[in-house]
């Protein structure tokens, strides 16, 4: 007997497309790699700069009595301060050579050039032979302020934009990953700058003694060089792997001088305009004036409000600060409202491209609070330069031998600065837990999204606690003894005398390494750097933000780049006046005084902002819609302009 069989017919599964790898790593980590290496790279520089520069450019044997460094601290702080200056001032011209000249990706390449040759040169400057001699502190300063400020510069404000360009935004995978983009691109700049203060920034002083700087420095500069020469080679490696839009020509537009043509016509006919005119015209004359006055230093300018080992007000300090006042209180006030700005009457050529004037009213009214809340947060955020030099007088011995030698700390001293690793950890740990788990509880108890001003009071309140946190661990280390030179280094160049007492354990990283530690614990700088990362994730990016959701679309970079002039540059020139008050010595000087000055700014400034804040975009459009009076956006743009 037979059987039939039977085949029952099933259904073809359905075909999947395949999910598309992630570009974090197949492309976007040739990207990463250059963020890293700058920050690891600007990171070693900066907190270094003071210590190279109050060791360079002489013997210490040719030092007259009573001087501990070949410069003083506040000349080496004002320098420092410019510097940053200069570098937060370039992302202006870098922004505008990317869109206008060059791409993205060639202005990258080119500047990432530049920044290896100014580290280079560096390095060069750090050989002790040259470091010695006034040769040595010019070919650091030209290798610092004329290539290595404006690379760091112009490839700020375009690796993040061009890694986020690697993605297909209309594609719902890609979109996801570029929103994560971010979030790592965040994550790579601490950890940059985690290497720098764990590792080079301590190395940088790690061979000073009460003879010479020895060959720390040249160790510190030389890692950065090699660091930033790979990281070019890196993103040259991954040309292939980036997107052709991202590579293509750009095309310019007539922005800037539609503005500037607004403002004029304004200036004809009100004072608004004459106000917008003065307190732009102001803005490079006080960055100038402080520029200046770095460069010539304080022997040969007049100084007032001198005290202890402070280096006092210089007179180009000072008339900075009055113009940078003066400028900034007029674009506070004056932008606050744009209604006096009017359509100008011609256009440029490519009347086509112009931007509007509702696009030129996007721009300008976020001035005020982009200068109240940048100023006002960033001058106390100043106050982890002078944590770093306390901690230099402070007990910053290590005592574990195999860390000595993986660090190259043969001394076994950390410099001040490494202690800003609390800053970068608090960042790391706060940003998840405040983005992840704290907001989002918020919002769910109030029904509704955290406003930005919350987030800023919150944030200047924990800049000002941190300032007054570094004056009262001031005072207790002021209280300390002295750390008598252990039995083993008596007789050498590690120990010395301090105000008549032989035999003190002296700190590597004080000017000259000529200064004694008190007893008492470099670490506990930690909390005034851990409590300002924490006010940080609360101010800067949610500033950045701000600016990014108020701005027409076309107008984005170049407000940004005006953020970061108002973060960096405005800030400084304030410090550059209060540095005058920052003591070679910590022992003998008014350095209470800074802490003061910088709660004092941060708290007329948050003031300020709360009379001006703008509502956020949400609470805008929910108000308009309980009142009946929204207007509905029709040309396809975002919700700007409502």
């Amino acid at each position: 007997m037979g059987t039939e069989e039977t085949t029952a017919t099933l259904p073809e599964p359905k075909q999947l497309a395949p999910k598309k790898g992630s570009k974090l790593c197949s492309v976007c980590l040739f990207i990463l790699v250059v963020e890293a290496c700058e920050r690891f790279c600007y990171y070693t520089i900066f907190p270094t700069m003071v210590q190279y520069l109050e060791d360079a450019g002489c013997e210490y044997g040719t030092l007259m009595e009573g001087r501990t460094s070949c410069m003083g601290a506040s000349s080496a702080f004002a320098l420092r301060s410019s510097f940053r200056m200069i570098a937060y001032i370039s992302p202006l011209f870098g922004g505008y050579i990317a869109d206008n000249i060059l791409g993205r990706y060639k202005t990258i390449l080119w500047f990432t050039v530049i920044y290896v040759i100014g580290v280079s040169m560096m390095t060069v400057s750090a050989i002790p032979s040259i470091m010695d001699n006034s040769s040595g502190l010019a070919i650091y300063i030209v290798g610092a302020f004329v290539f290595t400020a404006v690379g760091t510069g112009a490839i700020k404000p375009n690796v993040v934009n061009f890694g986020a360009d690697q993605y297909d935004a209309a594609d719902p995978d890609e979109a996801a990953q570029q929103k994560s983009f971010f979030s790592y691109f965040y994550m790579v700049i601490n950890i940059g700058s985690v290497f720098a203060s764990v590792w080079t920034s301590s190395m940088a002083t790690s061979d000073v003694s009460s003879s010479g700087a020895g060959t720390g420095f040249l160790k510190s500069f030389g890692t950065a060089a090699v660091a930033m020469a790979l990281s070019l080679l890196v993103f040259v490696i991954g040309t292939p792997k980036y997107s052709a839009k991202s590579k293509e020509s750009v095309t310019k537009v007539p922005m800037v001088s539609v503005i500037r043509r607004h403002i004029t016509q304004a200036a004809r006919e009100s004072i608004e305009g004459k106000l917008s005119i003065l307190g732009f015209s102001l803005l490079p004359a006080y960055l100038a004036v402080t520029l200046l006055g770095s460069l010539i230093g304080t022997d040969s300018q007049p100084v007032f409000l001198k005290f202890g080992t402070a280096g006092g007000i210089t007179l180009c300090s000072a008339i900075a600060f009055v113009l940078c006042t003066i400028s900034s209180f007029a674009l506070i006030i004056v932008h606050r409202k744009n209604d006096w700005l009017k359509p100008i009457a011609e256009l440029p050529g490519q009347v086509s491209q112009a931007i509007s004037t509702d696009e030129v009213k996007s721009a300008l009214r976020v001035i005020p609070t982009i200068m109240c809340i940048n100023i006002g947060f960033n001058v106390g955020y100043n106050g982890m330069d002078i944590y770093g030099a306390a901690a230099c007088q402070m007990d910053v011995r290590l005592d574990v031998s195999w860390l000595k030698d993986v660090l190259l700390l043969p001394n076994g001293q950390f410099n001040g600065n490494f202690f800003s690793l609390g800053n970068n950890a608090s960042i790391i740990i706060a940003v998840p837990f405040i983005e992840g788990f704290l907001f989002p509880k918020l919002t769910q108890l109030r029904g509704k999204p955290i406003p930005r001003k919350a987030k800023y009071v919150t944030g200047f309140a924990l800049i000002i606690l941190a300032n007054v946190t570094g004056a009262l661990i001031e005072l207790v280390r002021r209280g300390r003894d002295f750390i008598p030179c252990p039995a083993d280094l008596v007789g050498s160049d590690k120990c010395g005398a301090y105000n008549g007492v032989d035999n003190l354990l002296l700190a590597q990283c004080s000017p000259g390494g000529q200064l004694p530690m008190n007893d008492m614990s470099g670490w506990w700088t930690l909390i005034p750097y851990f409590i300002t990362g924490c006010g940080e994730v609360l101010v800067n990016p949610v500033l950045q933000e701000f600016c990014f959701d108020e701005v027409a679309p076309r107008l984005r970079s170049i407000m940004m780049g005006f953020t970061l002039i108002a973060m960096g540059c405005t800030p400084s020139v304030i410090t550059a006046i209060f540095a005058g008050f920052v003591p070679t010595d910590m022992n003998n000087g008014p350095v209470i005084w800074c802490y003061m000055a910088n709660n004092m700014v941060s708290i007329i400034l948050l003031i300020a902002y709360l009379f001006i804040a703008i509502p956020d975009k949400a609470e805008r459009v929910q108000d308009t819609d309980i009142t009946g009076a929204c207007t509905t956006v029709t040309d396809g743009s975002d919700a700007w302009s409502i």
